[in-house]
């Protein structure tokens, strides 16, 4: 990762839609990041495993336990912090648009965080980490009450629930969203493979 420490201070430069947005705390998006690797490596190698047909071959790549964590830098992870904010506006972003959410019928923060967010990330909705995920990011809406982004207002009402209100399309206060890191979730579908890649396809860094 060579480029990454240039190529994120220019990023950090640039207009970020999601600026006072929340981002995870470091040693989650670590731990998040790792697990992301993890599961993609073991993937890969249970592959390779099952075309060789070598069950010794497959004992030597051992658990996540002797699974080295990467060490990233605080460029790398102030980077990685900012596509998984991204991913969470884009999963609140889906939420956001049933009759029942638009009506401002009150939402379970756990629970769209974690089925958004297992979706986006390639876990499982069982992980701890999202469960850990959510906590971070109810604490964060609790603290600010109420964060207007560019689709319409999330708001917390205390007690782990939340509602939204959308923004109309005649609506003056319409932001539209301007995504300069992931691509707009409203317009684009989301890439293919996880974060780690995507950020690598994104900014060359990888």
């Amino acid at each position: 990762m060579s480029q990454v420490t240039e190529t994120s201070r220019v990023i950090e430069t640039e207009e970020f839609p999601l600026e006072n947005f929340f981002r995870p705390s470091q040693s989650l998006t670590t731990r998040i990041c790792d697990r992301i690797d993890f599961l993609e490596a073991a993937a890969t190698n249970e592959i390779a495993v099952r075309e060789r047909s070598d069950l010794e071959e497959a004992n030597s790549y051992g658990d996540e336990e002797s699974h080295k964590p990467s060490i990233d830098t605080d460029d790398e992870i102030f980077i990685q912090q900012r596509l998984i904010a991204e991913e969470l506006d884009g999963c609140l972003i889906d939420s956001a648009h049933p009759p029942s959410a638009t009506s401002g019928e009150q939402i379970d923060i756990q629970q769209v965080v974690i089925d958004g967010m297992a979706d986006a990330l390639g876990l499982e909705s069982s992980d701890p980490l999202l469960s850990e995920l959510a906590s971070e990011f109810q604490g964060w809406l609790d603290s600010v009450g109420c964060y207007t982004a560019g689709w319409g207002e999330i708001i917390s009402t205390g007690g782990g629930q939340m509602y939204f209100e959308v923004f109309g399309i005649d609506d003056e206060e319409t932001v539209e969203p301007d995504y300069t890191f992931t691509g707009s979730y409203q317009s684009k579908p989301k890439p293919e493979g996880n974060i780690l890649k995507r950020l690598a396809a994104k900014l060359g860094v990888f």
